[in-house]
């Protein structure tokens, strides 16, 4: 009997053997009260390479019986194949494989550096979970899908950079007309991304419980990227519990993408942060808020992007951009000084900047402009005597201060 080429896959092990053709794969592993079941889908490679599925089954892997059994099952569906053998084989390397685990390696300074690096830059870092989170109705899905488009594309629009590779958006919330009418707007308002087709799947199950098809579908779609929307569905259990997002991050973590997080905020809550456990923000790499701007009628949606944590470098500056809807949807970028709602998310330096463009301020008369305490901006002022402000007189008792032209 002719010893099996042994693949590992992220959730599985495959068996191939050419004489006989036959493929044999474990997914789906379970280990629980001393026994390590997996899912086993036994098939026979038929003509132009074509897989012909002989049985799938769930198996214990660790009993003698079951191992009998389906060789004597396989034997009357195949009787020319020595059934025991490669079912031996399967189940004893099965169990060594899942057992196994990733190896270790050397932390040596023999090992190149690398530096950081975007999958879509500024925003998403590769190889790692971002988490975008807002309110309802901010324009979040129309952020990630833009992203799946630049990505899909490697193109570098609006300040923002993608690193082409494949994309798949899991969606959670909508369906595929929806989303590919989305899609096909966002191409009429950006001609550039008019050949970005990203994949797209309707999910039902939670993302750790979906995994295997998952699995197979990054493999053989090559998928360098992965947008989900939203992160509820996508767990599937209670949010403010820190088992929902280990199951969910230990989940993509087997899938070795670079993923985009979408999810909500809770409501009536002056603090904004992505709802549910803290462990949404500590798990991500990288956090983005996400705050909008939209009057009652109006066709345009004006949104800021705020980078509340970086794991591998100082925070990025805030992103404005301004949606229009129309015959196509357009994204453009927005100076956000230019609306208060958002301009109070900028750095203060920057907002106190925008403020002095109309003339010298006192501390007090920048706090009460700004709604920030004045013991906030005196450090500022100081901070940046010489530099970028100087003092230009006095308003009684106060220092005027103006723009260091």
């Amino acid at each position: 009997m002719n010893v099996p080429a042994i693949k590992r896959l992220n959730q599985g092990v495959l068996f191939i053997w050419e004489d006989p053709p036959i493929h044999i794969r474990l997914d789906r592993f379970i280990e629980k009260s001393g026994t390590i079941h997996a899912e086993m889908t036994v098939s026979r490679v038929e003509g132009e390479g074509k897989l012909f599925r002989l049985i799938q089954a769930q198996v214990d892997l660790l009993s003698l019986r079951v191992r009998r059994e389906s060789a004597d099952f396989l034997k009357k569906i195949a009787p020319t194949i020595s059934w025991w053998h490669i079912i031996e084989q399967v189940f004893v390397h099965g169990v060594d494989e899942y057992r196994l685990g990733e190896p270790a390696l050397p932390l040596s300074d023999e090992v190149a550096i690398q530096e950081l690096t975007y999958r879509l830059d500024p925003l998403i870092p590769e190889s790692e979970g971002t988490v975008l989170y807002a309110d309802g109705g901010s324009g979040k899905t129309y952020v990630g899908l833009f992203c799946a488009l630049l990505v899909q594309q490697g193109q570098s629009l609006l300040g923002l950079t993608g690193t082409k590779g494949n994309v798949l958006y899991l969606d959670y919330e909508a369906n595929y007309s929806v989303m590919a009418y989305r899609a096909k707007k966002l191409r009429l308002g950006h001609p550039c991304l008019k050949v970005a087709v990203p994949h797209y799947r309707r999910c039902i199950r939670p993302l750790h419980e979906d995994l295997p098809a998952l699995e197979r579908i990054v493999t053989e779609q090559e998928i360098q990227f992965l947008v989900v929307d939203s992160l509820a569905l996508a767990c599937g259990k209670e949010l403010e519990r820190p088992e929902a997002p280990i199951q969910l991050f230990a989940a993509l973590r087997t899938l070795k993408v670079t993923s985009l997080l979408i999810t909500h905020t809770p409501k009536n809550t002056e603090d904004k942060k992505a709802f549910g456990s803290v462990y949404f923000s500590n798990l991500a790499r990288s956090v983005w808020e996400v705050r909008k701007v939209q009057e009652a009628g109006e066709s345009t949606l004006k949104i800021g992007l705020y980078h509340r944590k970086a794991n591998y470098g100082p925070l990025h500056k805030p992103q404005g951009f301004c949606i229009t809807f129309g015959e196509a949807i357009e994204v453009s970028t927005y100076d956000l000084s230019e609306e208060p709602d958002l301009a109070k998310g900028l750095p203060l330096r920057i907002r106190i900047e925008q403020v002095m463009k109309s003339g010298p301020r006192t501390a007090k008369m920048l706090a009460e402009e700004l709604d920030v305490p004045v013991t906030q901006i005196r450090p500022r002022l100081t901070e940046g005597k010489e530099q970028w402000i100087i003092p230009v007189g006095k308003d009684g008792s106060e220092i005027l201060w103006g723009l260091k032209l």
